[in-house]
């Protein structure tokens, strides 16, 4: 071996080891009065002030494939040159496992611009669905949490799920998971749920504020069934209806001007009207009008109280809680009345009918079936003194095996003998097979049979 050979194989050896060790600056000298030094944290710097630093261009194929390159490698960057799947012309890296644009697109446009949004005081909007807290949202605007405001706090998703929350501590504190499908309003409504029950509506501030052992309950109403303690299905709205318990009631009114502050209801009741003290426990009533009492305080006045088995009572005495008959009125009524001079047709709208005669011709009265309107009943007055009488379409049983046959003149003005029979009349009712009559005094009957 030559001496020349030894002394080029030497500097070849000094030379790798330079460029494997050695931090280098490079310099095009266009920069007047730049010092020789390099950045002493950089291993390589680059300066000019008419030129640029160029990367390999590539033409990649998808975000997902390290090709052009055969493997994955950390810290690669590339210019990319191709418009491919998921990658356009622009600068990417390589984190290792796929190549990230630089920088990433800003997904946010300006309402200004229709744009990237550059800065965070933007107006900003999006074209696709929105997860928050999902990865995979279904809908326009998909939140797993609570949406909280200046005014309140929206939670479709609150202790258990499908729920919605709108208002200050709105399903604020939960005994257990809260249960499902609760909606709550307002400032404190539904705040506090003990044990998983679904399926209240609370709405108005306070409105079923605390509740137990309750399920589909819908109160309307600050401060209504603010303190509910069992039962379900209840319908409440008013504000200050404060029941504890119950079920399957429908509750319309308020507080009276002296009301009381809870009110046990029982179940299957309808109660409209404001309410003064319900603290009777009370099951199947309808209360229906202006101030509503179960023990003797305050006006009945228009009140239909109560339905229980059947029975109706009307502006019962104070203390009845029960009517004693089918139907009991504690009061005047009033039923239809009629006054005809021809002939006339009763019908489902009649009750009494007064017959006044012009002259000396009989009136006739037609009567419906007997057999259709079983129970029915109608008052006929007869006034006249003198002159024509009254027929009846239908035979009608009086009594002792007396009937008088249908189209005979039953009510008459006649004055044989001693009979006066102005304003005489008789009361018909259908037995379901013909009709019945009680007569009145002064009746004259021709043509007996």
């Amino acid at each position: 071996m030559s001496y020349n050979h030894v002394i080029l194989g030497v500097s070849i050896l000094v030379l790798s080891a330079r460029q494997l060790f050695a931090q280098t600056k490079i310099k095009d000298g266009t920069v007047i009065g730049s010092s020789s030094l390099l950045n002493t944290n950089a291993i390589l710097e680059l300066e000019s002030n008419n030129k640029g630093f160029l990367l390999p261009r590539v033409a990649l194929d998808s975000t997902l494939l390290a090709t052009p390159l055969s493997a994955n490698v950390a810290g690669m960057t590339v210019y990319n040159t191709a418009t491919a799947h998921d990658v356009t012309p622009g600068y990417y890296y390589n984190d290792g496992s796929q190549w990230v644009r630089l920088p990433s697109p800003e997904p946010w446009y300006s309402t200004v611009t229709h744009t990237g949004a550059k800065k965070n005081s933007d107006s900003v909007y999006i074209m696709g669905k929105v997860g928050v807290g999902y990865t995979d949202p279904k809908y326009t605007l998909n939140v797993n949490g609570e949406i909280v405001g200046k005014r309140g706090m929206f939670s479709p998703t609150v202790n258990g799920g499908q729920s919605i929350a709108i208002g200050p501590h709105a399903l604020d504190s939960m005994v257990g998971d809260g249960g499902y499908g609760q909606i709550a309003i307002g400032a404190y409504a539904l705040n506090k749920i003990n044990n998983p029950y679904n399926a209240n509506i609370g709405i108005g501030n306070g409105a079923l504020g605390s509740i137990e052992n309750s399920n589909s309950n819908i109160a309307i109403g600050g401060s209504t069934m603010g303190n509910f303690k069992s039962g379900s299905a209840n319908i409440v709205m008013g504000f200050g209806y404060n029941i504890d318990t119950g079920s399957s009631n429908i509750l319309l009114g308020g507080l009276g001007t002296s009301g009381v502050n809870t009110y046990h209801v029982g179940s299957s009741n309808i109660l409209l009207g404001n309410v003064r003290t319900y603290s009777r426990l009370i099951n199947n009533h309808l209360n229906i009008g202006g101030l509503i009492t179960a023990d003797g305080i305050g006006n009945y006045t228009n009140i239909l109280n109560p339905i229980v088995n059947g029975k109706v009572g009307i502006r019962l005495p104070a203390m009845a809680d029960n009517a004693n008959s089918t139907l009991q009125v504690n009061g005047s009524f009033s039923l239809p009345i009629i006054s005809v001079t021809a002939n006339c047709t009763l019908t489902d709208t009649n009750y009494k009918l007064v017959v006044r005669t012009t002259g000396t011709s009989d009136i006739t009265v037609t009567l419906p079936d007997p057999t259709t309107c079983a129970g029915r009943m109608y008052v006929v007055q007869y006034m006249n003194g003198a002159g024509g009488g009254v027929k009846f379409s239908r035979a009608i049983e009086i009594g002792l095996d007396t009937t008088i046959a249908a189209n005979s003149q039953c009510l008459t003005g006649s004055t044989t003998g001693t009979n006066f029979i102005g304003g005489s009349g008789i009361t018909l009712q259908s037995d379901g097979t013909t009709w019945t009559g009680i007569t009145q005094k002064y009746i004259y009957f021709k043509y007996l049979l």
